[in-house]
């Protein structure tokens, strides 16, 4: 089993995923810019083309029945699609921003040309509303990755600007099932309004929380709690 923590950290409506067979080995096409050393910059041998696409977008997040709060989502849904590709696959992204702020994607635990990191004002310009950014990289190395928001980190992710990104190593362990869990925390007086400024957090003393800001009301297991939580069914003898 696989788990993410969004939290230690920091589907598909309206997504397409498209897998492409190469026939050969196609030239990673990096921002103009030296590489470091140790990257790599071409699809492995067998390798694979993985285009996505992810709109970032105000989006209504049930966590459990009768509890829907107002979130930023990608592709409508918290956590955003699982991303999975292959270790040496060439990975491309394009991500629209739909929502009424900048934003960004870090892709966590990956090793790449360092102007596909993410970090607005370092490594790009952070994605103005109705902008779409192109992301570009060689998968590697192979785990359990995720990718979230790096702009203002500590409210998108909040709000649900979160998903997985499982790289399969090339020659990894065979299994009948497999599931990924992202675990995080939410705090519901956290709203769009309060992170766009025209709200505040309940009472003066709203401190305790991650960074003296949230009061945690609730955990979850893939943007779900309580009872609403997916369980995972195996059957006898199945390697999970």
């Amino acid at each position: 089993m696989r788990i993410v923590s969004a939290f230690l950290t920091g589907l598909l409506v309206g997504g397409v995923a498209v897998w492409i067979a190469t026939g050969g080995a196609a030239t990673f096409r990096s921002r103009p810019g030296r590489v470091p050393a140790g990257i790599p910059t071409a699809i492995a041998p067998g390798g694979q083309i993985r285009e996505f696409r992810l709109e970032t977008k105000p989006a209504k997040w049930e966590i459990f029945p009768g509890t829907v709060t107002d979130a930023w989502a990608y592709n409508g849904q918290v956590p955003g699609p699982e991303l999975r590709v292959r270790e040496g696959d060439l990975v491309r992204v394009a991500v629209t921003n739909r929502l009424p702020v900048p934003t960004t994607i870090h892709w966590h635990g990956v090793d790449l040309n360092w102007k596909m990191d993410g970090v607005p004002g370092v490594t790009q310009k952070a994605i103005q509303p109705g902008e779409v950014f192109n992301y570009e990289f060689i998968a590697t190395p192979a785990g359990t990755r995720m990718y979230h928001s790096h702009q203002d980190s500590n409210a998108q992710m909040e709000l649900g600007l979160y998903g997985a990104l499982i790289i399969e190593p090339r020659n990894g362990p065979r299994y009948d099932l497999e599931r990924t869990i992202i675990l995080d925390e939410r705090a519901l007086d956290f709203t769009p309004e309060v992170a766009l400024g025209q709200g505040e957090l309940r009472g003066a003393d709203a401190g305790n929380g991650r960074g003296g800001a949230f009061q945690y009301d609730l955990f979850l297991m893939d943007g779900k709690a309580g009872s609403a939580i997916p369980p995972i069914r195996v059957k006898p003898h199945q390697r999970v």
